[in-house]
């Protein structure tokens, strides 16, 4: 897309950029896998689910379900918390 004065989330957020399969953790390149942003989404949390992406692709698990099951366990504990006062 050439942005001359720079682009601060990757890719143009478009409707064809998120349906290129070109942009998968997983590539025709044996051990070669894409992490980051432009695997998943725009910004910070996108970073974070391209590595995530990018992870399970190497281990053969799904690591996003995991943290996303992870995440409501912690949301939503089954027992009410106590706190200690100090």
């Amino acid at each position: 897309m050439n942005y001359g004065r720079g682009e601060s989330y990757g890719l143009a957020a478009t409707p064809e950029r998120f349906r290129l399969r070109s942009l998968a953790a997983q590539t025709p390149i044996a051990g070669l896998y894409l992490a980051g942003q432009d695997v998943a989404t725009l910004g910070v949390v996108g970073a974070l689910f391209g590595g995530l992406t990018a992870a399970s692709a190497v281990l053969g698990r799904n690591l996003v379900g995991a943290a996303t099951r992870a995440k409501a366990r912690v949301a939503s504990p089954a027992r009410p918390v106590q706190l200690r006062q100090a």
